[in-house]
């Protein structure tokens, strides 16, 4: 899996305490992934600009992990 190999990736880099990740809230399915390997979900923000794609919400969902 990408996002497994790019988080190991990431706890191997010196002075990173921390990997965020941001989806859609429209995706579920990337924030299934995301609590799957350890990440909490920390915020859900409104972009000003609204959604990047059609089918998006415009709400990014954002999640951390702490290393």
């Amino acid at each position: 899996m990408a996002a497994a190999a790019l988080v190991q990736a990431g706890r191997g880099l010196p002075g990173i305490d921390r990997i965020e990740i941001r989806h859609d809230e429209a995706h579920p399915a990337s924030g299934a992934i995301a609590r799957r390997l350890g990440f909490t979900e920390i915020e859900r923000v409104r972009l000003p600009e609204g959604p990047d794609a059609p089918g998006e919400t415009g709400v990014q969902v954002r999640w951390r992990l702490q290393i």
